[in-house]
């Protein structure tokens, strides 16, 4: 059993026949956010965040309004920005075009500003979206129309390429992952 099994067992946390309820969602979404974390660690990046909110409009009356960036980190050499839009789908749910749009349209721009302001130090910002669920040539396509700045380096992947990033020492990983597409959220 390793370290992450340790911890997933001490949760006793059963996924089977988790379907509709709005708080299993969030704990399905959440859990995924926290696997990608874990797995930004893996590879050597810092200062890693979950649920970030970043400005993205400000309104003369009223709240602004924010973009959340599911997961980030830093990766110091070479410097690079990782942010990553989770979606923990059904495994055969394919990826919606419009979460394509708006997280490169809206929240890549908006944590570039962000980051940015805050002189946080990159020069590569690899953008990507993860799915439990299947990438199809709708989503892609999307992605081919969309204009994005030249540090943007835009990344799809879906359950299989999510799966082959798993390092073989978290083994549970994978069983995390597995569960999350069989469950998705619907």
């Amino acid at each position: 059993m390793d370290r992450v099994e340790q911890i997933l067992d001490g949760l006793n946390v059963p996924f089977k026949g988790i379907r509709v309820y709005r708080g299993q969602d969030l704990l399905k979404s959440h859990s995924f956010q926290a696997l990608t974390a874990l797995l930004l660690r893996e590879e050597g990046f810092q200062n890693v965040e979950i649920n970030l909110d970043v400005p993205y409009q400000k309104h003369k009356q009223g709240p602004s309004t924010t973009r959340d960036v599911d997961v980030s980190g830093l990766l110091t050499a070479p410097s690079t920005l990782r942010l990553v839009e989770c979606k923990a789908e059904l495994r055969n749910k394919p990826l919606d075009p419009a979460y394509v749009r708006k997280f490169y349209k809206e929240t890549v721009p908006a944590a570039l500003k962000f980051f940015r302001k805050k002189s946080v130090p990159f020069r590569v910002c690899q953008a990507e979206i993860w799915t439990t669920g299947l990438l199809n040539e709708i989503a892609k396509n999307e992605l081919i129309g969309i204009s994005l700045n030249r540090a943007v380096e835009p990344v799809l992947r879906d359950y299989n390429d999510l799966s082959e990033l798993v390092p073989t020492n978290l083994s549970s990983c994978k069983k995390l992952l597995a569960a999350l597409a069989a469950v998705g959220i619907t």
